[in-house]
């Protein structure tokens, strides 16, 4: 095992120990706020009766649309009257879905766009996945969904909190409030702290500036970095925790972890042995090989998508990695999407399990029948299904792109999958701000972002009309034996389903 190796181990412990110290303490306080407090102000005992799970996803879906139309209103006014095409539509779907996938040149943008209306989007967002989390544990757990806009509100003003106190962290360690872009239509001082933490934090992935996180401003010093991957995990770990916490059973929480750090240490070894030669050497001066992969590793894995470095920088194994590691949408996944997709992938698990070792399937004492399992199912691979289907609609719709087999069908292939799964990583940058495109992977983040929410909240409904009851034979899922059973699955579900495509992207490049 050669140096690089151990110093991936060694950075590796030390970000997700302090990440996965700070997620309890996290999940310690969203207990508190969405599950121990009653609403004391007027405006929240105005709005405490208890939806129904058709009444929570229609409240949700309201307050996307109004502020996807606020943030349209100043999108239009500040940048798009001069831009008369459908980027407008890709930009507004593309950050109210939690992906941030950027067909436009970031400093292009003017000031009140960018700290706005994209940055009002940014806390509408993960606040959105964060409600429907809470109003799947409080259906499971408390038999009610809650009202979306009280769980809505908490998660703003959480968030809020959140990116203040991070926010200091970050100016105390060198990333500047302001950074001069005085050649840009008289900008002279642009947030990068503060909209760099919201990028992260709620993992939504898109950079004030073109270069990504890790351009000089953002990531002054190896400290900027780490701070990076620990915010990338924070709200998708203390989600973990907090089943524990609800459930009153830490080893559940443990053996998601396992699971997560299996996928950890099996891609990130072979990424470490498949790098080239140049990669090092074309990196941030505050990064080296093993902080850039570790650090981009966590953006993808979190479904946050921020950009570290050139994806051509990636080897063909590499790039094989991250595709199979955005299709998989669930180790440990978003506040969004991803968080939905692990549980899917928990049910079909169980489901299976059970089946073959002649057990009652089960979760959290529900009895998991045919409608809930035919929810999870359809739920896990809609967006296999929304890949296989824009595809051809893709090579169809955009003739003038070379999608060979090999390098031009990979950049093809991570566009489609990135934007299906809410992710926000891609090739194309500015290049691919076409109509067409801009049209297409628009409607495949709204399709991958609320038909699986929808698909969740029904199986939520089903099963808290149901009763609780354990039995000594009920298949415990906060063991090691399941934990592996789980790590099985996602595995041979997202291979199943992606390795055609890879052999003809990524496995077939030269």
């Amino acid at each position: 095992m050669n140096i690089a190796v151990y110093s991936y181990i060694v950075w590796f412990i030390y970000t997700y120990a302090i990440s996965i110290i700070f997620s309890y303490f996290l999940a310690l306080a969203m207990y508190r706020i969405f599950f121990d407090l009653k609403p004391h102000s007027l405006f929240l005992r105005a709005f405490k009766w208890d939806m129904l799970a058709n009444e929570y996803f229609f409240s949700l879906v309201l307050v996307n649309l109004f502020s996807a139309m606020i943030a349209f209103v100043i999108l239009w006014y500040g940048y798009i009257t001069s831009h008369n095409n459908f980027l407008w539509f890709n930009i507004i779907t593309s950050y109210i879905t939690n992906t941030n996938l950027q067909h436009f040149i970031n400093q292009q943008l003017p000031y009140l766009v960018q700290t706005t209306g994209l940055m009002y989007l940014q806390f509408v967002a993960p606040a959105t996945g964060l409600s429907v989390a809470v109003a799947i544990f409080r259906s499971l757990f408390y038999k009610k969904f809650g009202n979306f806009y009280v769980d809505f509100l908490n998660s703003v003003l959480l968030l809020a909190a959140a990116v203040f106190v991070i926010t200091i962290l970050y100016d105390f360690f060198g990333v500047a409030f302001g950074f001069p872009f005085s050649n840009l239509q008289g900008i002279k001082d642009a947030p990068l702290s503060i909209y760099n933490t919201i990028t992260l934090l709620g993992n939504n992935g898109g950079s004030y500036i073109t270069e990504g996180i890790a351009e000089g401003a953002l990531m002054p010093n190896s400290i900027t970095a780490f701070l990076d991957i620990v915010v990338l995990n924070l709200l998708p770990f203390s989600l973990i925790f907090l089943i524990g916490k609800i459930t009153k059973n830490i080893k559940l929480s443990i053996s998601i972890f396992l699971v997560v750090l299996i996928f950890y240490f099996a891609f990130n070894l072979i990424l470490l042995e498949n790098l080239y030669p140049l990669f090092n050497k074309s990196m941030p001066a505050a990064l080296g090989d093993y902080a850039s992969l570790s650090l981009f590793y966590s953006s993808i894995a979190t479904n946050t998508g921020a950009s570290v470095f050139i994806l051509k920088l990636l080897s063909p194994i590499q790039l094989a990695v991250f595709i199979i590691l955005m299709q998989g949408d669930a180790l440990p996944g978003s506040v969004g999407t991803g968080f939905i997709s692990l549980i899917f992938i928990i049910i079909i698990t169980i489901f299976f399990t059970a089946l073959m070792s002649g057990r009652m399937p089960k979760l959290f004492g529900y009895k998991l029948e045919h409608k809930e399992i035919e929810y999870a199912v359809l739920g896990y691979i809609f967006h296999f299904a929304l890949v296989l289907t824009a595809i051809p609609i893709a090579i169809f719709a955009l003739r003038m792109f070379n999608f060979s087999p090999g390098y031009g069908f990979t950049k093809l292939l991570w566009e489609i999958v990135s934007a299906s799964v809410n992710n926000g990583s891609d090739f194309y940058g500015a290049t691919g701000n076409i109509n067409s495109l801009n049209i297409l992977t628009g409607i495949l983040m709204l399709l991958g972002r609320y038909v699986p929410i929808y698909f969740m909240i029904k199986i939520s409904d089903s099963l808290a009309s149901k009763e609780i009851s354990f039995t000594k034979t009920d298949l415990r899922i906060d063991s090691v034996y399941f934990s592996l059973s789980l790590v099985f699955f996602i595995f041979l579900l997202v291979i199943i389903s992606i390795l055609p495509l890879l052999a003809l992207g990524p496995l077939s490049i030269g």
